[in-house]
């Protein structure tokens, strides 16, 4: 029996567009996307932001002597976080589910502009009994770490838990703890896992 459901946040219960945010983030910048991955993502600056190893200002003071150029902090802070959308079917039925007798957790890879903006944006963080957000806990997925950490959260055991993600990887990692898991893809194949699962909705 399920007693417990992790979810995963991004292009699950909020949908988020990366071309988007790197062609508003590169603009921002007054550069090109192709530059702009190539500082991100060669210095490893948002997963050490995500993973609370910089703050805020330490990622702006460092993309900008990257880049080369002063920085419109604010404008780029925007851009890169006026990226996201809600998927209101699985927010209903997250709603739904809040009612129901069910621990419910949220396992999120994200940043503090991102979960702020997103929470300003979209009020479901109180349909969660906890949030494990990976820069608050310096851990992200997939490590095997951030899913040990959720479960110690609860009192149910690995095989009465649900993890709800996008990302092959994430899932796998999951399932090596013994998590029951779920690929997510659409609504409909979700609702069709619980229903085996004995989650009658």
């Amino acid at each position: 029996m399920i007693k417990t459901l992790f979810f995963d946040l991004g292009n699950v219960l909020i949908d988020f567009d990366h071309n988007l945010m790197w062609k508003q983030a590169a603009e921002a910048c007054d550069t090109s996307i192709a530059q702009l991955k190539d500082v991100i993502i060669s210095n490893h600056l948002w997963t050490r932001y995500e993973t609370g190893n910089i703050d805020k200002n330490a990622l702006l003071e460092e993309l900008e002597k990257l880049i080369e150029k002063p920085l419109n902090k604010e404008k780029f802070l925007h851009a890169a976080s006026d990226i996201f959308f809600e998927n209101k079917k699985m927010v209903d039925l997250l709603r739904r589910l809040h009612k129901m007798p069910f621990e419910i957790f949220l396992i999120s890879n994200t940043c503090d502009i991102h979960f702020d903006h997103i929470k300003k944006k979209f009020p479901i963080f109180n349909l969660f009994n906890g949030l494990i957000l990976s820069f608050e806990v310096s851990m992200r997925k997939p490590s095997i770490d951030i899913f040990s950490y959720a479960l110690a959260k609860t009192a149910s055991k690995p095989e009465e838990c649900l993890f709800i993600d996008d990302l092959i990887e994430h899932v796998d990692a999951a399932s090596s703890l013994g998590i029951k898991t779920h690929l997510f893809k659409n609504i409909e194949s979700l609702k069709e896992d619980m229903q085996k699962m004995g989650i009658v909705l």
